[in-house]
């Protein structure tokens, strides 16, 4: 059993009151202590003062900051335009004005008008896709049968490019007589001619009326493959 005097230091309420009064209520007194939290978060310190200053100057309005409603939202056309707005989300198949028959039916004609149209439009369209790859397939099947130097000339970028690879109509090609004059007799004889670049040669000779190639290749002196003579 606990002393009393150490239950009046730890419970000195108990005690406070008259013993007469303890005894009659049969009620034990203990402190109210009342705990506050000294600190807030800075968000609810915000709320406080937006909620002081609304209770204050009440919620702004344009006009708090500087601007006005403009003339033409009158009260009575605002009240229209609610009312507008609520007949439009309030309506469907239940609540809906039926529609007319003359209304439907002319709906129904230019329905029908609108989708003949786009009808004949695809067609058209499909169409014309289909004679642009005819075209295009007889193009790429004409390109097949022509001579080499029209089928390089179709398919490159442009005509610079098939005259670039004319070799036969360099300058090197067309002087190489007078270039194979400057080297030795026995290093100039162990050139050969392709058979192409040999018949242009040829042809180039003849067209000049006959010369000393010619007449060499004629004879067979003159380098392997019908080289002129040097």
């Amino acid at each position: 059993m606990l002393n009393h005097t150490f239950l009046r230091a730890l419970r000195p309420v108990l005690f406070s009151a008259p013993q007469s009064q303890e005894l009659a209520s049969r009620k034990v007194y203990y402190e109210t202590v009342k705990a506050h939290r000294t600190k807030y978060k800075s968000s609810a310190k915000e709320k406080r003062k937006a909620k002081k200053r609304a209770q204050i100057g009440g919620i702004p309005t344009p006009r708090d900051f500087g601007e006005d409603q403009p003339s033409f939202f009158t009260s009575p056309r605002t009240r229209l335009y609610v009312k507008l707005i609520q007949d439009y989300k309030n309506a469907n198949r239940i609540n809906r004005k039926p529609i007319p028959e003359e209304v439907k039916q002319e709906l129904a004609k230019k329905s029908k008008e609108f989708f003949a149209y786009k009808h004949v439009e695809r067609i058209l369209l499909e169409k014309e896709a289909n004679e642009f790859v005819i075209s295009q397939y007889k193009a790429q099947q004409a390109t097949i049968f022509l001579p080499d130097q029209l089928f390089e000339e179709s398919f490159g970028d442009s005509g610079e490019t098939r005259q670039l690879e004319m070799h036969e109509f360099m300058p090197a090609q067309l002087y190489l007589e007078q270039v194979l004059r400057i080297f030795p007799r026995e290093y100039a004889s162990r050139f050969r001619l392709s058979p192409a670049f040999e018949e242009t040669l040829m042809k180039y000779e003849e067209s000049k009326g006959g010369s000393a190639g010619t007449r060499a290749v004629g004879s067979g002196s003159g380098v392997q493959g019908g080289m002129p003579a040097l």
